[in-house]
């Protein structure tokens, strides 16, 4: 869908910023880093989620902390 539509997308309306849900990303486990770096390729540019958004095992949880994360952490998930 990102592929398809996004370019299209980012052209008509010409955003600022492409905010996107990444939580069920993985079926239900939350985003790995693989799919958010490919995600930010392919012009989104903030993530948000819930509480699946740290059940992932990748480095998920460092990526929140990070300074210049560009996923935003969940209120229910701490």
């Amino acid at each position: 869908m990102i592929t398809k539509y996004l370019p299209d997308l980012r052209a008509k309306y010409t955003p600022d910023v492409v905010i996107a849900n990444n939580e069920n990303i993985s079926h239900g486990k939350g985003p790995r880093m693989n799919q958010i770096h490919w995600c930010e390729e392919q012009g989104i540019d903030i993530f948000t989620g819930g509480n699946h958004s740290l059940t992932s095992k990748d480095d998920i949880r460092d990526y929140m902390n990070a300074p210049n994360s560009r996923q935003l952490r969940p209120i229910n998930a701490f």
